[in-house]
Formats: C-alpha cells, structure tokens, sequence
C-alpha cells in the first residue's frame, strides 16, 4: 500500500539496545545466546586486562565460565585467517570473536563474515575502538551477527555502551539500560566533527613524528575510512612501563592497550601477541587536542 510518509518501523533500522557499558552488553548478549557446554569462542590472542578495570572483553566470558579458544594476530594486529581456518578444522566454533584495534578495521572483514556464515559460525565484532569507522563503504559492526560498540571512548560521556543486532535473533532485555545523561551526551554529539578532528590530530602527529631509536610508530598512514581511536606507537630500546610512568609525569596522558594480556593467552604461544603489548603505547587523538598539545606531547616524548 502506498503511503504519503514512511510508517514500516523495521525498514532502515538499527537494532541496538544501550547499556552502561560494552561489557555490560557483551555480558547480556553471551547470556541470552543460551550457549551449550561444549560451544565454543574463538577470540583473538590480543586481549587485556588492568588491575583497577579488569578485561571488558574476557570478564563477561569467565563471570559466565564458558569455553574459549584463541587465534593468532599478525604484526598488524590483523586477524590471522590461516590460524583460524585451522582451528574451525580441528574444533567446532560456534562464535568468532573480531576487534577493530584503536579504529582501525579489520580489512578483510568482509571475507570473515563470509566465511563465518559458510561454516555456520556466529560472528560478533567488537567495535568499540572503531565506532566512527568504515570498512568496504559500511559501518563497522553491519558485518556481524551482532557488535558492541562503546560510547564514552568517543564522546565526552562517562559511561555507556550499546549492542547491535544484525539478525533475528529475539532477546528479553530492556532497551535501555543506560544512563539518561550518558545517552543524551551520545545523541548530541556532534561525530562528523569528532571524526574530522581525531583524523586531522592523526595527521598531525604523521607530519609531525619519525621512528627514533626510542619508539616506532605502528600504523604509518591513515586510511580515508578509518576514525582513529589514539596514535599508538611501540617503544623500542627501553622500557615501555618506565617511558609511560616518565610521560605521565610530564602530563603525557597517554595509555596502552594492552599493556598486559589476559592471564588465559599463553605468551609463549603467541610470541606476536607478546611483543606487542610489551611496546604499546597509544598518544591521545580525540577532540579536545589540539595541535599545540601534540607538539607538546611530541617534544616531551622526544626528550626522553
């Protein structure tokens, strides 16, 4: 029937539901998957923990004490297709767990999704560094089965989060469950702005610094699509807890993600995984820096 305005309330829609956090929507999606004993999660062999924050990503697996494996990075922290090809052969996977790390996208996503759905394997992507970003002209988190998506990493609010469900699966949780607050300062943001100043602060430190002795810079160029969560860089020739502690002295406020991987990721294993997080360091790109603090943080970091 034709209609003078649009009224299919499910044509052209996103099915998200908020949380306070990723985590939290990461938790209420494993819970409602009613997964069996023997289903397991393949995850990749870069994930992190803090002593004060825990792991966003493997907490919700191990308060629920499911069944995981883990598959190889590249030095790109790329997904390893070989690995994970390998491992579906010698085990059944009944979830394929993908990071797009600090922004960046997987750029093979589109061949992941494809593979997972000729081998019946649920895919969730994890798109809370990448929440701004593309991949092959779509939006990170429309490949999946389902995506996470964190909202306070990208505009100023304190928390919140959200879950994205591409399929038809049915789940019996609220909406919302998310701070008012939280949410407005996500529905308000102005992200097309926010994309062009972190993408610009990116820019900026390429223009601006060269590998040293001291560190190396980890992604030398920024893709059109891509809407950096920070600058990472790897330390090299010096101790990466020593440089941070030295750094955030000076008013360097900068991070590592991950600066220690999860108990469960066997190091020795995964000797990529390993050296990654001993070098990581991740400079700030968002939306309050300006130029004048890159310079700053560029020549402090330089001092060292």
């Amino acid at each position: 029937m034709l209609t003078k305005e649009a009224k299919n309330k499910s044509n052209c829609f996103k099915n998200r539901f908020y949380f306070n956090s990723a985590r939290s929507a990461f938790f209420n999606l494993l819970k409602n998957l009613n997964l069996k004993n023997d289903d397991i999660i393949l995850f990749p062999a870069y994930i992190g923990q803090s002593p004060f924050e825990g792991s966003g990503v493997f907490d919700p697996v191990r308060n629920l004490k499911l069944n995981y494996k883990f598959y190889k990075v590249n030095e790109d922290l790329s997904v390893n297709m070989d690995d994970i090809k390998n491992t579906v052969k010698k085990t059944k996977i009944k979830i394929l767990f993908v990071i797009h790390y600090f922004g960046f996208p997987q750029k093979n996503i589109k061949e992941i999704a494809d593979y997972c759905l000729k081998n019946n394997i649920i895919l969730i992507e994890d798109c809370a560094h990448s929440l701004l970003s593309t991949a092959g002209g779509f939006e990170t988190g429309m490949f999946g089965d389902f995506a996470l998506f964190s909202v306070h990493k990208i505009c100023s609010s304190e928390n919140g989060g959200f879950l994205q469900v591409n399929n038809n699966n049915k789940f019996e949780f609220d909406r919302f469950n998310i701070d008012n607050n939280d949410l407005l300062q996500f529905l308000n943001a102005d992200m097309k702005t926010v994309s062009v100043i972190r993408k610009a602060n990116y820019e900026y430190y390429l223009e601006k610094l060269k590998d040293t002795d001291l560190y190396e810079i980890f992604y030398k160029e920024l893709p059109e699509n891509v809407v950096p969560l920070n600058f990472p860089i790897l330390i090299k020739n010096a101790d990466r807890y020593e440089i941070y502690k030295k750094l955030i002295a000076l008013n360097v406020p900068c991070v590592s993600l991950w600066h220690t991987l999860i108990k469960e990721i066997d190091k020795e294993l995964y000797p990529v995984s390993k050296k990654i997080s001993a070098s990581i360091l991740n400079l700030p790109v968002h939306q309050d820096i300006t130029k004048d603090d890159i310079d700053y943080i560029i020549s402090k970091l330089n001092s060292l």
